[in-house]
C-alpha cells in the first residue's frame, strides 16, 4: 500500500474535523496512513508511529495547517526526500498548494503520477571562537538575526566570501531564499522572487542608514555575518522556530544546502499564486 504521513495542526484544527476528513479519504481509496505518536486518534486504520518510523518508505507527506506547519516538515522531508502535499487551514498559506475546501481533491492527486517542484533551502552554520556550536542546520525560507531583547540596535558585518558586503546597524538582518522572499523579507521591504530560483537575498530590517538596501546572491555564494560587540544581545532563528543566543565575535555562515524540499505540484504557476494569495493584503 502506498504510505502518506498525516501532520494534524491541533491549533489549526482543533476538533481534527479537517484532519478526520483528510484520513477518513485517504483510507478509503487504498492509501496506508500514519500520524505522529502524539496525534489523537483519527480514523481506525490509521497506524501512529513515531522517529524515523513516521518518515520511512513514504510517498507523500501531507500537511494539515498554514506556512508554519510545512516548514516544521521541510526537514524531515529533505532528509527522506518525501513530496509535501499541504493544505491551508491558515489565512495566506503561500506555499501551500490547497485551500480547504479542496480537500476532497487528495486522493486524487495522490493517485495519480503527480509532479514535484524542488524549492532551495539554506545551510547554515555557527561559529564562536574558531569553533562550530552547529553546523549545515536546513531552513526553507529563511535565517533571521535580530536583537534579543526587543530595544536598542545591534551591529553586525557582511561578508561574501572573504569580501565585505556590507555593515548593519539596526534591529539586523534576514537571509532568504526566493521562498522565504515572500515572508519575513517582504515585509522588511525585500524582493518578491520567483520560488524556483536558487539564490539567498539578504534584507536588512530597519538599519539606521541610507545605503542599506536588500542584496540577492547567487546559489554558489557562502556568506558571514560576523557579530559586533553590543550592550544589546541578539539571536538568530532560523525558519521562525529555532532560535540560538548569538554572543559578540559569533560567525553565521549561510549559504545554499545540498537538501531541497520537495512540494507536489500542482498547476498555478509563480505568478497566479502570487496574484492570488498577495494581492488582496
Amino acid at each position: 500500500m502506498k504510505k502518506i504521513v498525516l501532520i494534524a495542526n491541533l491549533s489549526k484544527d482543533p476538533n481534527l474535523t479537517y484532519t478526520r476528513k483528510a484520513a477518513s479519504l485517504l483510507v478509503e481509496n487504498g492509501f496506508s496512513v500514519v500520524c505522529e505518536e502524539s496525534c489523537p486518534k483519527v480514523h481506525d486504520e490509521v497506524v501512529h508511529c513515531k522517529g524515523n518510523a513516521l518518515y520511512e518508505n513514504a510517498m507523500a507527506i501531507v500537511v494539515l495547517g498554514g506556512d508554519g506547519s510545512i516548514l516544521r516538515e521541510a526537514e524531515m522531508a529533505s532528509l527522506y526526500d518525501i513530496p509535501i502535499l499541504a493544505v491551508n487551514l491558515g489565512r495566506v498559506g503561500y506555499i501551500a498548494q490547497l485551500e480547504k475546501n479542496d480537500i476532497e481533491e487528495l486522493p486524487k492527486i495522490l493517485s495519480s503520477d503527480f509532479k514535484t517542484e524542488s524549492r532551495a533551502m539554506l545551510s547554515v552554520s555557527l561559529y564562536r571562537n574558531g569553533k562550530a556550536v552547529f553546523q549545515n542546520l536546513p531552513a526553507l525560507n529563511d535565517a533571521v538575526i535580530s536583537k534579543a531583547n526587543g530595544h536598542g540596535i545591534i551591529e553586525l558585518d557582511l561578508y561574501c566570501g572573504e569580501e565585505k558586503i556590507s555593515f548593519y546597524r539596526g534591529d539586523g538582518m534576514i537571509a532568504s531564499t526566493a521562498t522565504g522572499s515572500t515572508a519575513y523579507a517582504m515585509s522588511a521591504g525585500g524582493a518578491v522572487i520567483d520560488s524556483s530560483l536558487r539564490i539567498i537575498e539578504v534584507t536588512p530590517i530597519c538599519a539606521h542608514s541610507l545605503k542599506a538596501r536588500p542584496i540577492v546572491f547567487s546559489e554558489k555564494s557562502v556568506l558571514s555575518a560576523v557579530i559586533y560587540d553590543s550592550p544589546n544581545t541578539a539571536c538568530m532563528t532560523l525558519d521562525g522556530d529555532r532560535t540560538t543566543e548569538l554572543e559578540a565575535g559569533d560567525r553565521v555562515e549561510i549559504s545554499l544546502s545540498q537538501r531541497v524540499t520537495k512540494l507536489v505540484s500542482i498547476t498555478n504557476s509563480f505568478c497566479q499564486v502570487l496574484f492570488h494569495k498577495m494581492s488582496d493584503l
